[in-house]
């Protein structure tokens, strides 16, 4: 009789720590799920934001166009309602003068607006780069959202007014709404000094509840305080009580920070019927043993039917961790001593194919090994978990993207968890290709553009070579969407984008800038007569009739052209120069280019 209650006694320990640590498995993997969960909402929000930059700068070079020109109002309000078109994320884009008054943008017989005492027109006016505002009420809008801000620049480089989006709270959360967050999950996104901008609970209402709010919890801040670009905790969330797994991921690029969190009510489900389950084995095998015990006095049959029940105990267990999605190993001195078929699975090895085999055959290379081999014992040996995401190898040669974790077992042995992660890698290099890239075209964007200017100018040797920076913008474009729809404005832009990559070498940069403006950036130039053939070639490509479903477009170009080092080598005064010959070749008939005029010196030169 001890000895079976002893027997019990280890079922019951050895059921605590498997709940135990399935308990922290599954806390951890809620953690993974809510970490990837943000880290993807902070790429599109990146990507969103950065869209809405381009859409800005557009803005800022028409209003700067106009203010020469009877027509301009009129056509910097066409352009303002086209970006908004282009983004229908953006609840309004509008130009406020140097005085803060808003000077288009606004309704048709709206009051006049001020903006001078707005805390992004100050901070737009201080800096050339783009300013996110915290969250506020719109004073036109009368919405909650943040504020993206653009300094405009007279041609004399002096202030000129603001190009400001609103980005109402309303359409985070609407973009938040499509994640699966179980009943009490929660997304909310929050501003560099932890005000709330937007925020979405499933059971809740989208609203202004709780919005400007700066009300968090001390564990979120401590986490900020040892990583503010990405992490997570656990604790009842601040605004509600609910106790989440929350992670954090900071937006690339922006003071922006996106929370996502998982309730224990959602992710602990099933670990709540383990423990039904495990209680039932429990149960089972303690009044088994009982009736074996019992059952010995009276014959040896009963003792046969208990060691078959405990043998059915145990093949659950194998089922168990022989699973068909996480990978499992046991190494011992980084020797296979076990693997499910779920690991074999992953890297195409048959059964007991790994097994007494060194684990160097899953890594690419040696420095991937060796470095494992360090980071990851170092934690085993502290008797602390190691996690790290890398490339692996399959049997057949090919790479697998592998979130590894391990942890130890006793002396020199080691278990370690496998998952493939493939297709969530995928996702992220498509999301930075759309961050660098125009979505209709495939050039590369503004900001693709900018850096690789300045690349090239850093790169500018001291001889004979030069960099041309080149604006394009497209004359007759408007007719076409006027007569033949955006639809085929859109194949227009397209099919230029083709012509104008079908023009310059692999080595030069052509970019969409906006609308119907691209740029072309010509690099280890060896003198204007090189550029010149280009431009020559770009104009001809032009001018030839474009074939559409619903007849033929007929465009031309103008071009502003300026040269580094002969302009300068600034990639800001390069581009402000082109964009300036650029309105010198419409002036002068169209259909041509023209070159930049040499940069003022400054006073005291």
């Amino acid at each position: 009789m001890c000895g079976n209650l002893a027997i019990i006694g280890l079922l019951l320990v050895a059921g605590w720590v498997g709940l135990k640590t399935s308990l922290h498995a599954d806390e951890a993997r809620a953690a993974e799920v809510a970490q990837n969960m943000a880290a993807g909402l902070a790429a599109e929000i990146a990507g969103e934001l950065r869209l809405v930059d381009n859409a800005l700068s557009s803005a800022t070079s028409a209003y700067r166009a106009g203010l020469a020109d009877e027509a301009g109002p009129l056509a910097i309000e066409k352009v303002l309602r086209h970006q908004e078109k282009l983004l229908p994320e953006v609840d309004a884009i509008r130009i406020a003068g140097p005085d803060g008054m808003v000077r288009a943008g606004l309704a048709q017989g709206a009051a006049p607006v001020g903006i001078a005492d707005r805390g992004y027109f100050e901070a737009a006016r201080l800096t050339d780069g783009l300013s996110v505002s915290e969250p506020l009420l719109g004073r036109i809008t009368k919405k909650w959202g943040i504020v993206l801000a653009r300094r405009i620049e007279n041609r004399d480089g002096s202030f000129g007014g603001v190009a400001y989006a609103n980005l109402s709270s309303e359409h985070f959360a609407r973009s938040f709404s499509r994640l699966k967050l179980g009943k009490s999950g929660a997304i909310s996104l929050r501003s560099k000094d932890l005000r709330l901008i937007a925020r979405f609970v499933p059971d809740e209402p989208i609203g202004d509840r709780n919005l400007g709010s700066a009300s968090v919890s001390s564990e979120l801040r401590d986490a900020l305080q040892r990583n503010p670009a990405q992490g997570w905790y656990r604790t009842p969330t601040a605004l509600d009580g609910i106790e989440r797994v929350t992670a954090y991921h900071r937006v690339p690029g922006f003071e922006l920070t996106v929370l996502a969190g998982l309730a224990p009510s959602d992710f602990l489900a099933p670990w709540r019927r383990d423990v039904q389950i495990v209680a039932a084995l429990l149960l089972l095998a303690g009044v088994s043993m009982v009736g074996a015990s019992f059952g010995l006095y009276v014959q040896r049959q009963r003792h046969v039917l208990a060691e078959r029940r405990i043998a059915g105990l145990l093949q659950q267990q194998q089922l168990m961790l022989d699973n068909e999605l996480i990978g499992m190993v046991r190494t011992k001195s980084r020797t296979t001593v076990w693997s499910n078929k779920a690991f074999k699975a992953i890297f195409g090895y048959g059964p007991e194919e790994l097994d007494g085999e060194p684990s160097r055959l899953l890594y690419l290379d040696d420095e991937s090994y060796e470095r494992v081999g360090a980071q990851g014992y170092e934690h085993l040996r502290d008797n602390r978990r190691f996690r790290t995401q890398l490339k692996m190898r399959r049997k057949d040669g090919s790479p697998v993207w592998i979130d590894l974790s391990g942890t130890p077992v006793s002396g020199d042995e080691s278990l370690w968890m496998f998952v493939d992660i493939t297709a969530m890698k995928g996702r992220e290099d498509q999301l930075a290709q759309l961050a660098l890239h125009d979505a209709l075209t495939g050039l590369a964007n503004r900001t693709q553009f900018a850096e690789r200017l300045r690349t090239a100018l850093e790169q500018l040797g001291v001889a004979s070579s030069l960099v041309a920076v080149c604006y394009i913008d497209l004359d007759g474009f408007k007719a076409v969407n006027d007569a033949l729809g955006h639809a085929a404005g859109d194949q227009v832009l397209v099919e230029t984008a083709r012509r104008l990559l079908a023009c310059v070498r692999s080595q030069d940069t052509v970019t969409r800038l906006g609308g119907d403006e691209f740029a072309i950036a010509l690099t280890n130039v060896q003198d204007r007569g090189q550029v010149e053939t280009v431009l020559n070639r770009v104009l001809e490509r032009l001018r030839q009739p474009i074939v559409l479903a619903g007849g033929e477009a007929r465009i031309r170009a103008s071009i502003g052209v300026a040269y580094a080092p002969d302009h300068g080598t600034e990639p800001q005064l390069l581009m402000r120069l082109a964009d300036e010959a650029l309105y010198e070749a419409k002036r002068a008939g169209k259909d041509c280019y023209k070159v930049a005029s040499p940069a003022p010196l400054p006073l005291n030169a």
